[in-house]
């Protein structure tokens, strides 16, 4: 009897391709069920979305509602106005420029506005505006002090730091210290800024009492030329002339010379003191 043996001998096997592995093929209906739940899932998903802005706008508009609400409370109108600093302007004159009136929502105020508004008033150097809520409203003004009127084209106030601010108006007071020879072209030029800052500099000494002269001795302040001041006194007196330098030693040095002339018995006759050089006076006197 023939026996049919299998190479290799003793149950060793040969190795052979695994079979190849075919792609199982998901039937129609389960693909249109995974499609069908993904859409569903989308769609889910966008209505919770349109539903989140629809109450994010709801919320929102109920802010601005209870915003505006807010705005106009009545416990937030103006009810108490504290005004300080204001000298030439009147308490109705504030009002009107800063735009207000009783009642107005401190909420609703432009602070910024408010104080533009004001700064654009010629006396108002500065303004700070503040609210105490519930309804009131404190201006603390520093309005410009004129120091004396000069005389350039339109006569015009000016203060101590020397700013031009205001053109005289019929019937304002000016029981004030004059400041001429300066024509309007020249305030805007180096020099004429020069002069006049040295004949606001002279007022300054001659308030701060720093000084043997006093303001009310003084009616006019003359400018010569680019360098040179000319103080006329009110009653009659001899004209001082100055340089625009050091004017505070020199103003010193006219009360030794005063005080040197009267103990010789020559101040009624001087018609002038020269001051405008260094440590040396000239004296004029009147003719005749």
């Amino acid at each position: 009897m023939a026996l049919a043996l299998r190479w290799p001998f003793f149950g060793a096997s040969r190795s052979e391709p695994a079979p190849r592995s075919r792609p199982v093929r998901t039937p129609k209906a389960n693909r249109w069920a995974r499609a069908r739940v993904s859409w569903l899932a989308r769609l889910k998903l966008a209505g919770l979305g349109l539903a989140g802005l629809a109450l994010l706008s709801t919320f929102s508009l109920g802010l601005i509602v209870a915003y505006q609400a807010l705005l106009e409370a009545r416990v937030f109108g103006l009810a108490k106005l504290t005004l300080t600093g204001q000298e030439r302007l009147d308490r109705e004159e504030v009002l009107r420029l800063a735009g207000l009136r009783p009642g107005l929502s401190l909420l609703k105020l432009d602070l910024k506005a408010a104080r533009l508004r004001l700064l654009k008033s010629p006396w108002v150097a500065e303004v700070r505006l503040r609210r105490i809520l519930p309804d009131e409203l404190r201006i603390d003004l520093v309005e410009r002090r004129p120091l004396a009127v000069v005389m350039a084209g339109r006569p015009s106030f000016v203060d101590a730091e020397g700013v031009v601010f205001k053109a005289l108006e019929p019937g304002e007071n000016i029981d004030l210290p004059v400041i001429s020879g300066l024509e309007a072209g020249r305030l805007s030029r180096p020099e004429g800024r020069r002069a006049l800052a040295g004949a606001v500099e002279v007022l300054r000494l001659l308030q701060a009492g720093r000084t043997p002269l006093s303001p009310s001795q003084i009616s006019e302040i003359h400018v010569e030329g680019s360098r040179s001041l000319a103080l006329v006194p009110l009653s009659p007196g001899p004209i001082i002339r100055l340089g625009l330098e050091e004017p505070g030693s020199r103003l010193e040095q006219w009360g030794r010379v005063r005080a040197d002339l009267r103990a010789k018995g020559l101040w009624p006759q001087v018609a002038y003191i020269d001051l405008r050089f260094r440590n040396q006076a000239y004296v004029g006197l009147k003719k005749g």
